[in-house]
C-alpha cells in the first residue's frame, strides 16, 4: 500500500489497484482476469492512515465511503458470487477485499431486491440462480408444453433466442438443442392456442383448457413465488449467500471504520454512533447489533461472523441458521 496522502480523496483511493470489478461483457458475466486483479489487489486498512481529530477521521471515511458505494454496485454482488463450485478453488477472495467492495445501501437495496424477487438478470435467474437439476425440470416441462413451466421460463428468457440461449447451455449436439428450443411455445402462442380451443367449444369440453390457461397466467407461476409472495424455494442458495457476503462484507467495513476512530481517543459510544454516521449508514437494527453494550450469546459478545448471520436474516426476514447453513455449503445443494 501507498502511504495516504493528507488529502484523502477518492482518486487516491482508486489509485490502490482495489477498484477492479467485471464491467464489460454480458451481465453477470466478469471479464476475464478481473478475479485475478480482484485477489491481487494490495491489501490494507483504514486505520494505516494518520488521524489526529475527529474531523480528519470523518473526511476519510466518508470519501470513502462514496469509493466503496461505487465500488459494491460495480462488482454485481448478484451475479457475481458465487459463481462456481466454492470447493473449486475458483474464488473471489471476498474475505479479505469484500469490505472496500461493499456499501449498506447497496446491501439494502439489493436485499430489498431479493425479496421482492425483482431486479435480476436473466443469467442470475436462470444458469446462476437454478441448480442444474432445477433447470433441466424447467425445461423439460416446457418442452412437453406444461402450462406453468412454460410461463416461468418464457418470462425469464423474454424471447425465443433467450430460450435457445438457455438451452444451449444444457444440450450440447447443435441439434438437440434446436429441437428442443422448437418443442418450447412462447407464452402468448400457447395462451393463443387455449383461447382459440375455449372459443371453439365453450362447454365443458373445454374446461381443461381453461385450467390450463389460469395456469400460464397465475402470478406466482410467472414469477416463482406462492401466493404468500414468498419465493418458491424461499431464498435459493445463491440469494441467501451472496446477501450474507455482504453483510459479512458490511460489518468488517464498520470494524475498519471504528478501528480508524479509536486513534482520535473517542469513548465506544461515540465510536459506535459516529462510524455509521461518517459512512452513511443510518440504520435502527444495525445500530443495536453493533453497539458497545450489545447483548451477548452464551456470556460473550457476538463474532463478526455472527452479526453477520443475524444482519443478513434480518434483512431477508428469515433466521440467522438458515443464513449460516447456506453460507457454510461448499456447494450448491441439489433438490
Amino acid at each position: 500500500m501507498n502511504e495516504p496522502p493528507q488529502e484523502c480523496t477518492g482518486r487516491w483511493f482508486c489509485r490502490q489497484g482495489w477498484l477492479v470489478y467485471p464491467k464489460e461483457g454480458e451481465p453477470g458475466v466478469p471479464v476475464k482476469g478481473a478475479k485475478a486483479r480482484y485477489n491481487d489487489q494490495p491489501s490494507w486498512s483504514l486505520c494505516q492512515f494518520e488521524v489526529e481529530s475527529i474531523e480528519r477521521a470523518a473526511e476519510i471515511l466518508r470519501e470513502f465511503s462514496k469509493v466503496s458505494h461505487d465500488a459494491s454496485q460495480a462488482f454485481l454482488w448478484t451475479t457475481t458470487y458465487p459463481s462456481h463450485d466454492r470447493t473449486s478453488g475458483d474464488l473471489w477472495k471476498v474475505n479479505v477485499h469484500g469490505w472496500k467492495h461493499v456499501s449498506f445501501a447497496d446491501f439494502d437495496a439489493k436485499a430489498f431486491e431479493v425479496r421482492g424477487h425483482l431486479g435480476k438478470s436473466l443469467l442470475r435467474q436462470t444458469e446462476f440462480n437454478l441448480d442444474r437439476h432445477e433447470l433441466d425440470l424447467l425445461i423439460a416441462g416446457a418442452s412437453k408444453e406444461q402450462p406453468a413451466e412454460v410461463a416461468r421460463l418464457w418470462y425469464l428468457c423474454k424471447s425465443h433466442a433467450g430460450v435457445r440461449k438457455v438451452v444451449s447451455r444444457r444440450w450440447i449436439h447443435p441439434n438437440q438443442v434446436d429441437e428442443l428450443a422448437a418443442n418450447i411455445p412462447s407464452a402468448i402462442d400457447l395462451g393463443k392456442r387455449y383461447l382459440e380451443a375455449i372459443f371453439a367449444n365453450p362447454g365443458k369440453d373445454s374446461d381443461s383448457d381453461r385450467e390450463k390457461l389460469m395456469e400460464l397466467t397465475k402470478t406466482g407461476n410467472i414469477l416463482g413465488i406462492d401466493t404468500t409472495g414468498r419465493s418458491s424455494t424461499q431464498y435459493p442458495w445463491p440469494d441467501r449467500t451472496f446477501i450474507r457476503a455482504m453483510a459479512g462484507s458490511l460489518v468488517k467495513q464498520i470494524r475498519q471504520a471504528r478501528k480508524l476512530l479509536k486513534k482520535t481517543g473517542l469513548s465506544d459510544e461515540g465510536i459506535a454512533s459516529q462510524s455509521l454516521e461518517f459512512l452513511g449508514i443510518d440504520d435502527r437494527f444495525l445500530s443495536e447489533l453493533l453497539k458497545p453494550d450489545a447483548p451477548v450469546s452464551q456470556g460473550r459478545k457476538l463474532q463478526d461472523h455472527e452479526l453477520a448471520d443475524k444482519l443478513a436474516g434480518q434483512r431477508l426476514g428469515i433466521e440467522p441458521r438458515s443464513v449460516k447453513e447456506a453460507f457454510n455449503t461448499k456447494t450448491r445443494p441439489q433438490p
